[in-house]
């Protein structure tokens, strides 16, 4: 997604659209392009929505689903490879060089079983946590710090909670993933 949103921008300025869980290369990339950002829920369907209220450009979600509103409003894994090819072509470049342009996240995915019946609890006690930080409540709740985040929700199908966490470092991602899914459990049990 963040390739393809570097090239279709350099085509056509515009808004994007993206997931809470999308990578935040696409905010600087789209910064580099002085061109906003919006985050939906997580869903196909939401981020197309978005998408189509906003006439924005381009959207996708973090698994690598690109949405381009010149095709249709799906994702779409041969819209996503005919804007790479684009790109190969325009560029004359490996893939690795193209690569090399987008700043570097890491990002750890973790998950716990969670009863249904306890995820608000839960939700709320972490709300309570991170109460002098950040947060986006779009769903569950993320947590943005300066060079990392955090994002928290119960899965909408099955009965687990998912932590996500992101930073520029492997392992500061991976410690926050760590203890926010400590405090998740803690929850869970209380």
């Amino acid at each position: 997604l963040s390739m393809t949103t570097q090239y279709r921008l350099s085509q056509k300025k515009g808004t994007v659209v993206v997931n809470l869980s999308t990578s935040r290369a696409i905010d600087d990339i789209a910064d580099s392009y002085g061109v906003p950002v919006i985050r939906t829920a997580v869903g196909e369907i939401n981020v197309a929505e978005k998408l189509k209220e906003v006439n924005g450009v381009i959207g996708g979600e973090g698994n690598g689903g690109v949405i381009d509103p010149r095709v249709h409003y799906g994702r779409d894994s041969l819209a996503g490879i005919v804007i790479m090819l684009e790109y190969l072509a325009s560029e004359k470049e490996p893939v690795s060089k193209l690569a090399g342009r987008i700043p570097k996240y890491y990002s750890v995915k973790l998950k716990t079983d969670c009863p249904v019946s306890r995820s608000a609890k839960v939700m709320r006690g972490l709300r309570d946590m991170f109460k002098k930080e950040k947060i986006d409540f779009t769903e569950g709740l993320k947590v943005s710090f300066d060079h990392s985040w955090v994002h928290i929700r119960p899965s909408g199908t099955e009965p687990v909670i998912r932590v996500i966490a992101e930073s520029q470092h492997k392992k500061e991602a991976s410690d926050l993933a760590n203890k926010v899914l400590k405090e998740v459990k803690k929850q869970i049990k209380s």
